[in-house]
């Protein structure tokens, strides 16, 4: 029976539609995003190589439209008014643009357009007899507007990444402009698109690395956690450090130099020109040099902190890998399969936005008159709807995309939940150890010769095998009638105690729960999840900085030290108040938007709440179930993204280095060059990011998950005499067999059966979250004023009562 979802009362309730009217939105959004495709492709022309090849000035793409095939070169006529410089015009005409089949070499003749002219022609009506209108005019003059097509010699040029005709070093502005001026012919926009069509083999190649390396993480964390996940934090501080010297050492080489082998590997320099390309590269390398230094303080702190959330990773790791392997399919179903459909999808929504990005007729508006265009030769793509109509629809279309993300990976959490709490409610198959079954045997054993009396215990002296030892039993032999004493000798485990082989716990996974989790996040649980999409999104950035300042500011349980008054303690350090200040902020933005992630999931599946409440019940719940729980409930977020980082960084690199060296993607003349390795290298990041994400919120999502479902469950477990025993007290009095994995019941231990904070409960409901945001407020503002010297730097004597003096303390009179 499902033993939810319930409500605050013991019965079990149906599941109802909560936040439903979300969803006419959302099906409002994606019919018109649907629409504006389909009229982007039939009614405007839309055309993706318009945004991957250059274009020439009567609107024909290089290499594709007709009469152009064979012409896969743009060239930037110059500007015959200005004159030239040599063998380099003075200025390029960049609405004169040319398909050239190579890129010519000094003084051939290039077909361009001139700039509109205007020619006055006077007439004397007195001989002519001009009549307007019954009016007579005297005289008249008509102004003539004229364009035409004339060869250009050319200037030296050279090819660049297969599509333009540059010029020569010797001009290092003119080559400049054409690569990387805002009239350039081709914009960055449409390099970058345009790289997908070739850059597609290495972006599978980083989806597959991050798959491997994020199913090998886990694989790993389910015996090494703590050297796996500390391994990490050193690897990615390393890896930060490096990049950071990398992009420091920018400033020490030529930026105008696109030859050199520091620039083709350095991304900004490929992407920026020029001596804004130096500063950028000293700006990014002290950013992340700063950010490794934090990470050697992360790494220092992580150091002491490492064993806290250990238990509750074992206990979710129960759940991943399941011992007879029946997680398979839940693996292959949600976080593979989230991360296939989540690109896959994101993916073809691109698709369809390049498409609305090339809408327009290609039109000849190149003359303006008192405010009106007229058809000159020059002709461009014009946006529909008067371009600021279109420019709202992209933007839009944008707002749709980043919901249907959203969505999809809040689906496959929604659904790592709900399996979760399925999962907890299975009666637990205990499978004995083999070892354990065979020493079994072996004191059992029966002989025809031989007699074995069985011994409850035995004791050893002295020797390597001293200590009590159960495994024991005396032999009589028959035949001799003598008696041996056999004791079994095991490896010794913790405290010196004889090593017992462990059973194993076994709660088998089951396909219909994907299935019904599948089919209740898109049906009944819809509304809610496109509710909690946008607040999700934008407190993102924030949750994340508050979790990593959390993490740092917060001292290790082995680290606390209760003292007398210890509240009234106040230290004189800068640390102090930054310290105080990131618990404020961490405080601060988990009081105010800690509903906004995925904690809340587990109460839509539990208690079936809508948007608000459960919200409300994801900040609230676990703060004022106190105890262990509260303890454990969120310590794993932090290597959660630290472990995401790692995988994202160490895929992308690789990618980029596959994309820089493998000479199929790196040289010019290949039909895979990819001309935009930066744009590329950050859609490697994306791909990885979506996929590391997808298998490491798993540990972290479960661990927060389980202990939520243990909460929620413990209140009703000594309710109702149906519910499920959680401890073996219960499943002995109900005679049931109990659903709580031991690994999470080692980790409670007394809170299991009871409440630690039902007797404050009542009177603190509510105010959990504001509480602590208050007490860490109070800390700030007196680590603050204890460094200013306020009132709050006194000495304690001024300030202690006669009657609070510590014991044994004395107190002197002041003069």
């Amino acid at each position: 029976m499902t033993e939810f979802p319930r409500s605050d009362k013991v019965e079990v309730k149906s599941r109802s539609c909560n936040d439903f009217w979300c969803v006419p939105i959302f099906l409002l959004v994606l019919a018109g995003m649907a629409g504006l495709t389909w009229w982007a492709a039939t009614k405007e022309g839309a055309q993706i190589q318009r945004l991957i090849h250059p274009v020439d000035y009567a609107g024909r793409i290089c290499g594709s439209s007709a009469g152009v095939e064979d012409k896969h070169y743009i060239y930037v006529c110059g500007n015959a008014h200005s004159g030239y410089e040599g063998k380099y015009p003075k200025k390029l005409d960049f609405q004169s643009k040319s398909c050239v089949e190579k890129c010519p070499l000094p003084g051939e003749d290039i077909a361009c357009i001139g700039k509109p002219l205007v020619i006055p022609r006077a007439r004397d009506c007195q001989n002519d007899g001009c009549i307007v209108n019954g009016v007579q005019v005297r005289k008249s003059v008509t102004w003539e507007v004229t364009q035409s097509t004339s060869y250009q010699k050319s200037y030296p040029t050279e090819p660049f990444r297969g599509i333009m005709c540059v010029p020569g070093w010797d001009a290092p502005d003119l080559r400049n402009q054409v690569i990387y001026g805002p009239e350039g012919p081709l914009s960055n926009t449409g390099e970058a698109f345009g790289s997908l069509e070739t850059a597609w083999p290495v972006l599978l190649t980083v989806f597959c690395i991050a798959t491997l390396l994020s199913i090998i993480f886990l694989l790993l964390m389910t015996c090494y956690a703590g050297p796996v996940l500390f391994l990490a934090i050193g690897l990615a501080d390393i890896l930060i450090f490096l990049l950071g010297i990398f992009f420091a050492i920018g400033v020490f080489f030529d930026p105008f130099n696109t030859a050199g082998w520091y620039q083709s590997w350095n991304p900004i320099d490929r992407t920026l020109y020029g001596e804004w390309a130096r500063v950028l590269n000293l700006l990014v390398g002290l950013i992340l040099l700063g950010v490794s230094v934090l990470m050697v303080h992360t790494l220092y702190h992580a150091a002491e902190r490492i064993d806290e959330p250990i238990g509750i990773i074992h206990a979710s790791m129960e759940f991943i890998f399941e011992p007879k392997h029946t997680s398979i399919p839940f693996l292959l179903l949600v976080p593979f399969g989230s991360s296939v459909v989540t690109i896959g999808f994101v993916g073809l929504a691109v698709y369809f936005f390049m498409l609305v990005l090339t809408a327009g007729p290609v039109e000849s508006r190149g003359i303006e008159i008192n405010g009106d265009h007229y058809p000159s030769l020059y002709k461009t793509v014009q946006k529909p709807w008067n371009g600021l109509g279109w420019d709202i629809a992209i933007l839009l279309f944008i707002a749709g995309l980043i919901w249907i993300a959203e969505l999809l990976i809040a689906v496959g959490q929604f659904v790592v939940s709900y399996c979760v709490c399925e999962w907890f409610f299975v009666p637990i198959n205990v499978i004995e150890a083999p070892e354990a079954a065979k020493m079994k045997e072996q004191a059992h054993a029966a002989s025809s010769e031989v007699k074995k009396t069985a011994l409850d215990k035995v004791t050893v002296q002295g020797g390597p095998a001293t200590g009590t030892h159960k495994e024991g039993w005396i032999e009589h032999d028959q035949e001799t009638g003598q008696k041996k004493l056999v004791v079994y000798l095991r490896d010794k485990g913790p405290n010196d105690h004889a090593y017992k082989p462990s059973a194993t716990e076994s709660k088998p996974h089951s396909v219909s729960w994907i299935c019904a989790g599948y089919t209740t996040a898109v049906t009944k649980c819809l509304g809610t999840l496109l509710y909690f999409c946008w607040p999700v999104f934008v407190t993102r950035p924030l949750r994340v900085v508050a979790e990593l300042l959390k993490f740092l500011t917060t001292p290790p349980a082995t680290k606390l030290e209760r003292k007398q008054f210890d509240e009234e303690e106040q230290t004189k350090n800068i640390w102090s108040i930054l310290s105080a200040a990131g618990s404020l902020f961490a405080s601060f933005v988990s009081h105010e938007f800690g509903g906004y992630s995925k904690d809340a999931y587990v109460d839509i599946v539990l208690r079936n709440s809508s948007f608000w409440t459960a919200t409300q019940d994801a900040s609230e719940f676990i703060c004022s179930a106190g105890g262990v729980v509260a303890f454990l409930h969120g310590m794993t977020r932090f290597y959660e993204i630290i472990a995401t980082g790692f995988i994202v960084l160490t895929s992308t690199l690789l990618g980029f280095v596959v994309m820089e060296n493998v000479p199929c993607f790196s040289d010019i003349n290949s039909s895979w060059y990819i001309a935009d390795t930066t744009s590329m290298s950050f859609v490697s990041l994306l791909i990885s990011g979506i996929v590391a994400y997808s298998w490491m919120s798993l540990f972290n999502t479960t661990s927060d998950s389980l202990l939520y479902v243990f909460t929620w469950a413990r209140q009703y477990a000594s309710k109702d005499p149906n519910f499920p025993p959680i401890t073996n007290a219960q499943a002995k009095a109900k005679g049931k067999t109990k659903v709580c994995p031991e690994s999470l019941l080692d980790l409670v231990g007394g809170e299991a059966e009871s409440d630690p904070m039902k007797g404050l409960k009542d009177s603190t409901k509510g105010r959990s979250q504001a509480t602590r945001f208050q007490q860490v407020g109070k800390r700030f503002g007196g680590a603050a004023m204890a460094t200013l010297g306020g009132p709050a730097a006194q000495t304690r004597e001024e300030r202690d009562p006669l009657l609070r003096k510590p014991k044994g303390s004395t107190r002197t009179t002041r003069p």
